[in-house]
């Protein structure tokens, strides 16, 4: 017979769970379709089973949030219809660990990316300041609450391409998630990012296997293939720091 805390799918390292690092927490992610799960196959409705749903499961998590909304922006513009920076504030106070996966919009729409320093919401950058600063009193690190930014895997759209976005020497998609990295760098928050390390990526996807075909470039949205390599990557992110 197993033992009472591995039958409830738990065990302990000292005083940390290692099978359901969060039994009985909250878990959260905001984003746009591909936080939501956008199945294009199935005309935008959500996938079978999304990647937030998974890291749910596999993290043992009480409840798990799925606060994505497709075609989602960080900041607003006049081709946003819901702001990520608007919306947070009416998310649940009580989530235990909370990710942003947030701004492939915000390219494709032609927000201005800005600068470092930015401190309003006229620029991606300046909203990620307000993002970072807003979370983190919301859901406050001394109480114990984990909040981290995630970057975007990389994508061959054509906004992805444009060498007029620059930050830090880098241009495109490559400078538009350095820039996440950069304002996370300025609050100490984490970065999950799916961008340098999740494995696959359109230049190895020549079957669209983990991307939907487009015409000239692969689709930003995932297919159930690659949510399911999300699911894994972010699952063993949160569980070496949880």
């Amino acid at each position: 017979m197993m033992q009472k805390g591995r039958a409830q799918g738990q065990g302990s390292f000292g005083s940390r769970q290692i099978l359901a690092p969060l039994a009985g927490k909250k878990l959260a992610f905001s984003g746009d379709s591909i936080t939501f799960g956008y199945d294009e196959d199935r005309g935008g409705a959500r996938m079978a089973d999304p990647w937030v749903d998974q890291v749910g499961r596999l993290l043992g998590a009480e409840a798990c949030v799925n606060y994505g909304v497709s075609s989602a922006t960080l900041i607003d513009g006049p081709d946003s219809a819901h702001a990520i920076l608007r919306a947070f504030s009416a998310y649940d106070d009580d989530v235990d660990v909370i990710g942003f996966l947030i701004g492939i919009n915000d390219s494709y729409f032609g927000h201005p990316l800005g600068m470092p320093g930015d401190g309003d919401a006229t620029t991606y950058c300046g909203g990620l300041n307000l993002l970072c600063r807003g979370a983190v009193e919301k859901w406050r690190p001394a109480d114990g609450r984990l909040v981290f930014l995630m970057t975007y895997p990389k994508n061959d759209q054509p906004h992805s391409r444009r060498e007029d976005v620059r930050f830090a020497g880098l241009s495109g998609w490559d400078a538009w998630n350095e820039a996440i990295r950069h304002i996370a760098r300025r609050y100490s928050l984490p970065v999950c990012d799916l961008h340098a390390e999740l494995g696959v990526c359109p230049e190895t996807d020549p079957r669209y296997e983990y991307w939907y075909r487009r015409p000239d470039c692969h689709s930003p949205h995932p297919t159930q293939a690659c949510a399911n390599v999300i699911a894994r990557f972010v699952t063993a992110w949160i569980r070496a720091r949880v």
